[in-house]
């Protein structure tokens, strides 16, 4: 797996970093943060994994509250590296998934493409709870949102599958992804 040493990005015919990009959008007011108070302290962070990520995908909820849940039928069944070792969800593979950074999402609304407002962000979960058929999570976010059509334009960078059509934020799911998402939202 090779490093990415800088990430430009094509606005308008013209090309920026994505530090840049990020930074211009959250100075413009263009989009609101969707999420709780930031759990930005910088030892937590340095805390995190760097070799795994978490990725959510919902639809009919919101981040607002710093909190969500997922059907377990949605959780690590696709997409996901790994995907037997984290299954089982005992307390030693809940603290070890708690460990990851995450990106919070919402489902595209049109295959491989969102509404330009639409942004994500990455965070750190706090608490998981399985009930039943669903997981519940309560987390916060550490870092500047992000316009999630950047994440649709740049998919293979953030180890999201894709196809000629559609990509993996089409799809209302959890998965873990063997990516350094702290290293690729830094570049």
């Amino acid at each position: 797996a090779g490093h990415i040493e800088n990430l430009n990005v094509n606005v308008d015919g013209t090309n920026t970093s994505l530090q840049t990009l990020l930074l211009t959008l959250q100075q413009s007011g263009l989009f609101s943060l969707p999420v709780p108070a930031p759990a930005n302290d910088p030892v937590e962070i340095g805390r995190l994994r760097r070799d795994y990520y978490n990725l959510f995908v919902i639809e009919d909820e919101t981040y607002q509250d710093g909190s969500f849940s997922i059907s377990r039928s949605d959780a690590l069944t696709r997409y996901t590296h790994d995907a037997e070792h984290f299954r089982p969800m005992t307390a030693d593979i809940i603290s070890e998934i708690g460990s990851m950074p995450c990106l919070f999402t919402i489902r595209n609304d049109n295959f491989s493409r969102c509404s330009d407002n639409w942004v994500c962000v990455a965070g750190k979960l706090s608490k998981i709870t399985v009930h039943g058929s669903v997981i519940k999570f309560k987390f916060g976010y550490y870092a500047p949102a992000i316009p999630q059509n950047l994440l649709n334009q740049n998919a293979e960078l953030f180890g999201l599958a894709t196809s000629s059509l559609r990509n993996e934020l089409d799809d209302e799911h959890w998965a873990i992804k063997k990516i350094d998402l702290l290293t690729r939202l830094k570049d």
